[in-house]
């Protein structure tokens, strides 16, 4: 059932990989087609900041953290690479832990939603094969669960069910699918703390609506009222 127009909801992803592409995480790193891609000069993870007493919201904010919450001996956070090897200076920091999944570590949460055959992380997904118009997959019980919603929903086809691990078309096993249009992978700068295909997996080309090219409000829900605006990102350009 197609919803409302009003009720979708409009993401700014970066574009990771595009219809055609293997796509592989591994460590952090995002591979295409077995070659490292390049990383986004704004890219950002996690990090637990072990500490001395209380740190004052203006200390974060001065180093242009903005997500930062307290917990029992420090805080979480999320920063550049280069900021947190910065914070590691301050006397008052005893350690910057950075916070990675590790390999075979299944996340239930990540696409495709099967832990059991991919037991695949944020920090570790795929290979994953992301479908072009015109190109041809086996339907196995491997593959099944990483291609099942794009034959399902995406491309509208009628009467489809699966059973026992094979999907069936009006009655008929399907042991094969040829995809009917282009898919990308998204991810978020913001790399553990974003929502992105890792998790819903592929974005039909019909669903991408526009390229971002400017910010021109940015706000921290965390900040008091005064400092709620983030002057230094107003109408600066999306890279």
């Amino acid at each position: 059932m197609e919803r409302p127009v009003d009720l979708k909801t409009y993401l700014i992803k970066r574009c990771i990989g595009v219809a055609g592409d293997t796509l592989e995480i591994r460590r952090k790193q995002v591979y295409l087609n077995g070659v490292p891609a390049p990383i986004p000069a704004k890219l950002q993870y996690s990090y637990y900041l072990q500490t001395d007493g209380d740190v004052q919201a203006k200390f974060f904010q001065k180093h242009g953290i903005t997500d930062v919450y307290p917990v029992q001996g420090g805080y979480f956070l999320h920063t550049l690479p280069e900021t947190a090897a910065k914070l590691r200076t301050f006397d008052f920091i005893r350690e910057v832990t950075s916070l990675e999944a590790q390999p075979g570590e299944a996340d239930p949460r990540v696409f495709p939603q099967a832990p059991v055959t991919y037991a695949w992380n944020q920090d570790n997904f795929g290979p994953l094969y992301i479908p072009k118009a015109g190109a041809t997959v086996t339907l196995t019980p491997q593959t099944l669960p990483l291609y099942e919603k794009i034959i399902r929903e995406y491309e509208h086809n009628p009467n489809v069910e699966v059973k026992d691990g094979k999907l069936f078309q009006n009655g008929q096993e399907m042991t094969s699918y040829t995809f009917q249009q282009n898919y990308y992978f998204m991810m978020g700068d913001n790399r553990h703390n974003s929502h992105d295909s890792r998790f819903w997996g592929f974005v039909p080309e019909e669903y991408v609506v526009g390229k971002a090219v400017l910010v021109w409000l940015s706000t921290d829900s965390s900040a008091t009222f005064t400092d709620r605006i983030r002057w230094n990102r107003l109408f600066s350009s999306i890279k």
